[in-house]
């Protein structure tokens, strides 16, 4: 009974505003990396601002969310991306 009250469980925190937001920002995420992987534009590199249109949100969740997504911010702009940095 306890595997099956952890899938009901689960299935039914999905229907709770916590789990509407737990799926809401699982999309954004997405999103982001999607836009970040773009082949239009061959450098990897958006600003904040285009990041934050794409998903409609502010700034900061936006910034928190390509972090857990494992983008990293330009050191020179306001820019991310999911590359590593050059290595000197």
């Amino acid at each position: 009974m306890g595997y099956v009250g952890e899938i009901v469980g689960s299935f039914l925190n999905v229907f709770t505003a916590e789990g509407r937001k737990l799926l809401h920002e699982r999309r954004q995420k997405s999103r982001l990396t999607t836009m970040l992987r773009d082949k239009r534009f061959p450098k990897g590199f958006r600003s904040t601002a285009q990041l934050s249109s794409g998903i409609s949100a502010d700034r900061e969740t936006t910034e928190r969310l390509l972090l857990a997504a494992g983008a990293r911010k330009s050191e020179t702009s306001d820019e991310w991306t999911l590359r590593p940095p050059n290595m000197k």
